[in-house]
This record gives structure tokens, sequence and C-alpha cells, in this order.
């Protein structure tokens, strides 16, 4: 993905508006199957808990055209079915009782 228009690690001018990396974050469904969307060109950094809500934190071009990203969440021990993808990571909620482990591919 690097030196690629939709890299969100290059900077690069648009006329006189620059284009700028930020990071987001995206709240993530307790779900099989969800769909977020976020810039083209997103790198997902860090998945985790902040005040009992799982969220994403990703590097975003907010500038760039949107898309959906499929994620998925499995529970430890079950299986992972459709859940392809790159493994993102694990969210733990209500003091450990739940663990969930993000799996994530952009459509």
């Amino acid at each position: 993905m690097a030196n690629t228009p939709n890299d969100p690690t290059r900077s690069m001018s648009r006329g006189n508006v620059p284009t700028t990396c930020v990071v987001w974050k995206f709240a993530l469904p307790i779900a099989d199957e969800s769909w977020i969307e976020m810039p083209e060109g997103a790198r997902i950094l860090h998945v985790g808990v902040q005040n009992e809500q799982p969220w994403i934190w990703a590097l975003c071009t907010p500038t760039n055209r949107k898309s959906s990203r499929r994620i998925c969440v499995r529970g430890t021990g079950h299986d992972l079915g459709d859940a392809s993808g790159e493994y993102l990571g694990t969210v733990m909620l209500a003091d450990g009782a739940f663990v969930g482990h993000v799996f994530g591919r952009r459509n």
C-alpha cells in the first residue's frame, strides 16, 4: 500500500488543500458480522475497549472516498466459520466474561 494515493501514511497536497492523516475511532458492534464505513486505505492500528465500548482505531486520510469493511467477531472457542480476513485484535468485556476476537477484510 505504500506510495499509493490511498496510503494513509502518505501526506500530499491537492492544490492549496493539504491532505493529512488522522487517527479516527469507529464503534465496533459485537456481532458475528458487521460492516464499518471508513476512508479507503485506512490502516487499522488497534482494537480495544474504552468505557466498556469496543472500538477500532485506524489511521485515515479523511479526504479519501469511503468504503465498507467487513468485520467479524468470534468468541474464544467458537467456530470461525466465514470470519476470513486479517486478525485485528481481541476485546474483553464484562470484566473478561466475554472475549471477542476481531477479524476484518476490505471489500
